[in-house]
């Protein structure tokens, strides 16, 4: 996140040529980089330490992403996969957190009760 905080002063005071000299490129890639992390990334860490969200908050972000592909499809692929990459944690375990979360529907709570009945080779993702 303080990568994020600095790249958004950087950005916001990028037409101080004598402090800032960036080039095109540079700019451009500032630019993508502060979209993203004010779009989509600042709320995602924001929920990060409430365990119960966890899984929800990483569906929801999945989500985002894809919609993402419209804004900047080459940022929107690079996060899914490393989001990808962390999703070794989900287990019915961890799953079960979205149970005592208040954002997921009774709907959704009784499809992860009816899931864990279902052996994990089984499920459709």
């Amino acid at each position: 996140m303080a990568k994020l905080i600095y790249a958004i002063k950087i950005y916001l005071f990028r037409h101080q040529k004598e402090i800032f000299s960036l080039t095109a490129k540079e700019e451009s890639q500032l630019k993508r980089f502060v979209q993203f992390g004010a779009l989509l990334y600042t709320k995602t860490w924001i929920q990060a330490p409430c365990a119960a969200e966890a899984p929800g908050g990483d569906l929801l972000l999945w989500k985002n992403l894809e919609q993402y592909q419209s804004i900047d499809h080459d940022i929107s692929i690079a996060a899914q996969k490393i989001l990808q990459n962390h999703m070794w944690y989900l287990s019915d375990e961890t799953a079960s957190l979205a149970l005592f979360s208040d954002e997921v529907s009774p709907i959704e709570k009784q499809k992860i009760i009816t899931g864990f009945g279902i052996e994990p080779s089984e499920r459709h993702v």
